[in-house]
């Protein structure tokens, strides 16, 4: 059995190059200035994110959240090419499934936003909240896996020119979907991580994706 509801999705992503080495060499005086922001980045991660709490609630990220504003806005001062926010709204449809997993899964289109057609479906079971899957559709497709138990998971990103393979560091997942089927209008899910490409870490996402129930509307 199958309920489906119409939704409205927003997601606001928060994109940090770890690359400064490589990247931003050019534009550094000296590199030793480009690894000390990279230790700066590494010491916000691990005094900062909480690893534990309450998954269905996104009250105890609102400290992490101002922290990270901070952070990316210093560092930005510094270098501004490598702090990205990226913004989409977008219309979609939630399913939940009366199965023996409560499989719940979250369904909505970014073609507008990446330029290509693709749609973008985050799954999870009732009883792992904190472990997500997301799936791409098109020519860049993905299939990433974030998972609050299993920090570190290997993933496949899908190109033009093949298919690789991308380390997904998961340091923190919120997700309060699983109340809209107790009839609330609004939801959460927030997933912070890192990119990893040949055993480096390369790109640090904060993605936040708020859910509107429009059923009816």
């Amino acid at each position: 059995m199958e309920e489906t509801k119409k939704i409205r999705v927003k997601t606001t992503s928060k994109i940090c190059n770890l690359a400064f080495e490589n990247i931003f060499k050019d534009q550094l005086e000296e590199k030793i200035k480009a690894d000390n922001d990279r230790r700066s980045y590494r010491s916000w991660i691990d005094t900062v994110l909480c690893r534990s709490g309450d998954e269905s609630s996104d009250d105890c990220f609102q400290d992490e959240s101002e922290e990270l504003e901070e952070f990316l806005s210093t560092l930005a001062s510094k270098l501004p090419d490598c702090v990205e926010t990226i913004e989409s709204n977008s219309a979609g449809e939630i399913s939940f499934y009366d199965n023996k997993q409560g499989r719940t899964d979250i369904t909505y289109d970014e073609s507008e936003l990446l330029g290509m057609n693709c749609k973008t479906v985050l799954t999870f079971d009732k009883k792992e909240p904190g472990r997500i899957i997301m799936y791409r559709t098109g020519v860049s497709g993905t299939s990433f896996v974030f998972d609050s138990k299993t920090p570190r998971i290997m993933c496949m990103y899908q190109t033009e020119a093949g298919s690789m393979g991308i380390g997904v560091i998961t340091h923190k997942v919120v997700n309060t979907v699983p109340q809209l089927i107790s009839g609330k209008k609004h939801a959460v899910i927030i997933l912070d991580y890192t990119l990893e490409l040949g055993g480096t870490e390369s790109e640090y996402n904060h993605l936040k994706i708020e859910i509107t129930d429009i059923t009816g509307k």
